[in-house]
C-alpha cells in the first residue's frame, strides 16, 4: 500500500488517450479496448441516464454519484488500482464527467493533484 504523497493520478477520455496505461472507469468502452476496467467506479446506469436526459442538474449528479458510489468505496483500495494509470471515460475534458468527480474525491481525501491530460 502506498503512502500519501507518492500517488500519481491522471484522467482523460478514450478519443484522446490511447496509451497502454489507461484504465476504463466507464460503463461501456470502445470496441478496440483491451485494457482494465474498474467497474466499482462506474456510475449507476439509471443515474447516468437521468443526467444525460437533463432530468438532474450537475450538482445533483455530483451529490448522488458521491453518495451511491464513492462513499461506499475504500479510497486506498481504489487509489492503488488507479495509481500510475490514466482513468478514462467518454466525455471530453471541458464537460462534467464522473471521472472529474472521482478526481475531486481523490484530491480531497488524499491531498493530491489529479492531472487531466
Amino acid at each position: 500500500m502506498l503512502k500519501n504523497g507518492t500517488w500519481t493520478f491522471k484522467t482523460s477520455y478514450f478519443a484522446k488517450y490511447k496509451e497502454l496505461d489507461g484504465i476504463a472507469v466507464s460503463i461501456t468502452v470502445p470496441e478496440y479496448w483491451k485494457g482494465e476496467i474498474v467497474r466499482e467506479l462506474n456510475p449507476p446506469f439509471s443515474l447516468l441516464n437521468q443526467y444525460k436526459k437533463g432530468l438532474i442538474t450537475d450538482s445533483e449528479y455530483v451529490k448522488i454519484f458521491n453518495k451511491k458510489v464513492l462513499d461506499n468505496l475504500d479510497i486506498l483500495e481504489i487509489a492503488n488500482k488507479v495509481n500510475n494509470k490514466v482513468m478514462l471515460c467518454w466525455e471530453k475534458s471541458g464537460k462534467l464527467c464522473h471521472r472529474h468527480i472521482i478526481a475531486a474525491w481523490l484530491k480531497k481525501n488524499l491531498n493530491v493533484e489529479v492531472v487531466e491530460l
